[in-house]
Parts: structure tokens; sequence; C-alpha cells
């Protein structure tokens, strides 16, 4: 059985705030082997926002002895 790779990812999180037509970013980085199963958790219970991935890296898996 083949698994996927996981990844490291810097995703630019943008929060609109409606009421004051403001628009509030960070930097999150997640490591996950499925970024958009993981956007999802993270957006339970927030505010709605959008999401951008700037920077994706391959973890490569350590060899077991």
């Amino acid at each position: 059985m083949k698994t996927k790779n996981k990844h490291k990812y810097k995703i630019a999180i943008s929060y609109i705030n409606p009421s004051e037509d403001e628009i509030l970013m960070e930097l999150v980085d997640f490591i996950t082997e499925d970024i958009d199963f993981s956007i999802e958790q993270y957006g339970r219970n927030r505010n709605p926002f959008k999401w951008e991935i700037i920077r994706k890296k391959e973890i490569k898996p350590k060899n077991k002895i």
C-alpha cells in the first residue's frame, strides 16, 4: 500500500471582517498529506477566510533501521 508523502506548507490566511471592511492576514505552517482537509479542519469555528499556498516543500520519510 502506497501512502501519500507529507509536505510542509506555508499558507497565507486572509480573514475578511465585513462589518469593518478590513482584511486581516496571517501566515500559518502545516505539515500534512492533505492540505485541503487540513484547511477545512483549521477553518472550523473560525470566521470565514480565503487561503493561498505560499510555499510547499516535500518532507522526505526517514529510513527506519
